[in-house]
């Protein structure tokens, strides 16, 4: 589950590649892809603003991807850092980030 929520979720946090296709273009502020239809489709990184209501959430969006670097169809080419961590076992995607690590001491009083 960790590994599927990344392919259905908003651009704001997570994309993944809708075919095969090659990287390029890589620069601090997004990326561009070449499609295999042809198409060049760019995809933002750094922070990026989302809007529910009255209130402005910041998504930090970052990519792991190469310029030059060739892709298949699924591949995550950009995702939300507050909601997704490089997977370690599939160098193509990434994992859900559903937990918070926290410290408790317990102390008697």
């Amino acid at each position: 589950m960790e590994q599927v929520i990344a392919t259905r979720t908003g651009k704001n946090f997570a994309k993944a590649a809708d075919q095969d296709g090659e990287v390029i273009s890589v620069k601090p502020d997004g990326i561009i892809v070449r499609y295999a239809d042809g198409s060049e489709v760019g995809y933002p990184t750094g922070t990026v603003y989302g809007h529910s209501g009255a209130l402005t959430f910041p998504h930090p969006l970052t990519s792991n991807v190469k310029l030059g670097e060739k892709f298949e169809k699924g591949k995550i080419l950009t995702y939300n850092t507050n909601f997704f961590e490089k997977d370690y076992l599939n160098p193509d995607g990434v994992c859900w980030r559903n937990a918070t690590p926290v410290m408790v001491a317990l102390m008697e009083c």
